[in-house]
């Protein structure tokens, strides 16, 4: 008699097979992982330096080639560019700032002062930088008297209103540091604001 063996279907066996789906998912699941991560990182981590003069590869950069208040393109082509080395803090006073206000017949005027939180590049002593910076006086006040002229009564009430002022402002100083020191204005402070 020609006796065949018959599988024995009571024992399992050792290696089952893999599904098309349990393989894509084996694939998947770690790149969804190294994507998420590489985008964490993207937004957690400073950027680094893209080159340029004095900068090597991998240099963290600093915040020079941010732009104020957001990604905005025209803001970010009138910043100054990254550059590396160490900064200096310097706490510039633009006092008693006086201009007429626009549309009130000369009848009413805002006085205003200003601390400016200017960040440099640390070359020479910092009572040379402060030299510097008060060099730029004349500019700085043209600049600011030009913009708080146009000004109306009306578009200065509130606090959005004086939060936007102290944003263009600092829009429009920070070229005048940025091409003198090549530093950037880190910040903007009213130490005065009247309007009378």
């Amino acid at each position: 008699m020609d006796t065949k063996e018959k599988p024995n279907t009571d024992e399992k066996d050792p290696a089952p097979k893999k599904t098309k789906s349990g393989l894509l998912r084996a694939l998947i699941v770690p790149l969804v992982a190294v994507v998420a991560g590489v985008g964490a990182t993207h937004f957690l981590l400073p950027p680094l330096a893209t080159g340029g003069e004095g900068s090597g590869a991998g240099a963290p950069s600093s915040a020079y080639g941010a732009a104020p208040g957001g990604g905005d393109a025209q803001k970010a082509a009138s910043t100054p560019a990254a550059t590396a080395g160490p900064v200096r803090n310097i706490t510039y006073l633009l006092q008693n700032i006086l201009v007429n206000l626009a549309n009130t017949g000369a009848k009413r005027f805002l006085k205003i002062s200003l601390a400016i939180d200017c960040e440099v590049p640390a070359k020479g002593t910092e009572d040379e930088m402060r030299l510097k910076i008060d060099s730029l006086k004349s500019k700085l006040q043209d600049r600011a008297i030009e913009l708080l002229s146009a000004r109306t009564v009306a578009s200065l009430e509130g606090r959005e209103a004086k939060v936007a002022l102290k944003t263009e402002l600092r829009t429009q100083l920070e070229p005048i540091l940025a091409a003198a020191t090549g530093g950037r204005i880190a910040n903007l402070y009213y130490q005065e604001f009247v309007i009378q």
